[in-house]
């Protein structure tokens, strides 16, 4: 709040923001006003009962002897004067910056404009950063899509394919659980990620099972579509190969506004899960690890290397935690690589699911 820093007479510096839950103090500064963080504010606050007034400042004398500031008085704050600063982006009202003094009734004119003009900096800076933090998560998740297919190529199995689409939906974060129904052959499976306990996802299964029918013939035709499932909000993503595999991938909303990029995300990976089915359905095995071999095939000290590797380890790192070479470590990996049949470490995330999965029914 740079505002405090204009006039000593100036104590206390609020922004009110509006929330689902109407406006509250997001942030504050001053003394006295650190208190009132998070409170929430009654719309008969001054200025937001005044509508006409929301695309100027306002300035208020004797703010602590008008009851519709009775806010600042129950919690011990008697402002003489008030400048509250409308905070506006792209016509769309934000918030409301409010600076006060306890110790005088009258605060310098130059505060009004200077303080207007800060305040729309101030907003536009913080939008540059939310679009810079949107860009770097955008770019993260993109990366995280691609290895996610080169894994999905390694693998070469339709059920472990649909095990990784879960966990990496789960990854995103956009709600509480994730769910994956399919069903091939008569025989449908579902599997689960968060907080959805068997007996829901058995519930959500069998009424995939009642929506698509047998075949899924529903499948080949259905859109990523949000509905309702026991009260929670799911973006739920048909999938279908031509072996008669039919599925969807359901994945728990928390916030309404993230929809539309779960939307973009559910369906990539619905694709590139179907893709990969086919391609497996076709016979290829094309880098397949069997992973039951693996004990078998690399030494202890090489399967050393390869958890190390598989949780994104450098060599230098490796090389710290296991005493060995920089070059004793590289010579590992390359024999790691070619006893495995991979091409470079983005193929051996495929290797975390298989591993776990092997551990989980030991």
């Amino acid at each position: 709040m740079e505002l405090c820093a204009f006039d000593e007479r100036v104590d206390m510096a609020l922004y009110i923001a509006k929330c689902p839950q109407g406006w509250m103090v997001a942030a504050a500064s001053g003394e006295k006003a650190r208190q009132l963080r998070s409170k929430r504010i009654d719309v008969l606050f001054p200025p937001l009962s005044f509508s006409e007034m929301s695309l100027r400042s306002v300035y208020v004398q004797d703010a602590d002897l008008d009851p519709r500031f009775s806010f600042f008085v129950r919690h011990g704050i008697r402002p003489k004067a008030i400048i509250a600063y409308p905070a506006m982006y792209r016509e769309t009202m934000e918030g409301w910056v409010i600076i006060g003094s306890e110790t005088t009734s009258s605060l310098p004119e130059m505060l009004r404009p200077v303080g207007a003009a800060l305040v729309q900096h101030w907003l536009l800076s913080a939008k540059c950063i939310e679009a810079d933090m949107k860009m770097d998560r955008h770019l993260m998740r993109l990366s995280m899509l691609v290895e996610i297919g080169r894994a999905m190529r390694v693998v070469q199995n339709k059920e472990e394919i649909i095990r990784m689409m879960a966990e990496f939906a789960a990854e995103l974060a956009y709600g509480d659980f994730v769910c994956a129904v399919w069903s091939s052959d008569g025989q449908t499976a579902v599997v689960h990620e968060g907080a959805m306990d068997v007996e829901m996802a058995v519930r959500y299964r069998d009424d995939v099972c009642r929506r698509y029918g047998r075949r899924g013939e529903k499948a080949k035709s259905q859109v990523p579509a949000l509905l309702h499932v026991e009260g929670k909000t799911v973006m739920e993503v048909p999938f279908f190969v031509r072996d008669g595999l039919y599925g969807v991938l359901a994945v728990h909303i928390k916030e309404a506004s993230e929809a539309k990029e779960a939307e973009v995300y559910m369906t990539a990976l619905a694709a590139m899960g179907e893709m990969m089915i086919n391609s497996t359905a076709r016979g290829g095995d094309n880098g397949a690890v069997n992973i039951e071999m693996l004990s078998e095939q690399l030494t202890a000290r090489e399967m050393d290397v390869l958890e190390l590797l598989i949780q994104g380890y450098s060599n230098r790192e490796i090389s710290e935690r296991l005493f060995i070479s920089v070059h004793t470590v590289k010579n590992h990996i390359t024999n790691i690589f070619q006893k495995i049949g991979v091409n470079d470490r983005s193929q051996l995330i495929a290797l975390v699911y298989q591993l776990s999965h092997r551990r989980q029914r030991c």
